[in-house]
């Protein structure tokens, strides 16, 4: 991750803000308060998802999160968050694991399944991220389903593994072919020595 990219989500998260303030100003200019309360809760339930990712003890891995958002409005997904855990005493190094999150969420909106895509933005392709503590191990669980030739990023998903390793963590992977869903598991050790 280069701090490039992290400012471009600053920049577009502020483009955002102001955008959000100009719906609901326009709103209330047209007397449609009730419109404009609806519009204020969905845009609060949205920061308050993305809240979850941003206190996570590991800031690295929080932005690579914020810029998996980014990511995902370029082609019309969504992510969605089950936090369980704020991943504290997650001994990999914060610079590796977020960039191995990074490096995964980009393969992944690469091989995103958009085959039954509508207008909904309800209904558009998600990417699941459950975030917990399993024994020894933080754990960042991606779900998705994968477009055909999704083999293609079997060798950057090596790479990554080969990283994490260093450090006593792991890139699992699996693929129900029957319905296309791709899981992705990042194990990051929590008690891991380096000499």
């Amino acid at each position: 991750m280069k701090a490039e990219e992290i400012l471009k989500v600053v920049s577009v998260m502020r483009h955002d803000f102001l955008n959000h303030l100009q719906v609901i100003s326009g709103y209330l200019q047209l007397d449609k308060k009730e419109r404009a309360g609806e519009y204020i809760r969905e845009v609060t339930w949205n920061l308050q998802r993305l809240s979850e990712v941003v206190h996570l003890k590991v800031p690295e891995i929080a932005a690579a999160f914020l810029l998996g958002e980014e990511m995902a409005a370029g082609v019309e997904a969504r992510m969605q968050y089950n936090v369980q855990s704020d991943l504290n005493g997650c001994s990999v190094p914060g610079t590796v694991a977020g960039q191995a999150v990074y490096e995964c969420l980009d393969q992944i909106f690469r091989f995103l399944d958009h085959e039954n895509d509508n207008e909904s933005m309800e209904n558009s392709p998600r990417v699941m991220i459950d975030i917990c503590d399993k024994g020894e191990n933080c754990v960042c669980t991606l779900s998705f389903k994968a477009a055909p030739g999704y083999e293609a990023m079997n060798a950057a998903l090596d790479t990554i593994n080969e990283q994490l390793s260093k450090y006593g963590g792991q890139l699992n992977r699996a693929m129900d072919k029957e319905s296309g869903m791709c899981t992705l598991e990042i194990l990051l050790s929590k008690n891991f020595l380096t000499l």
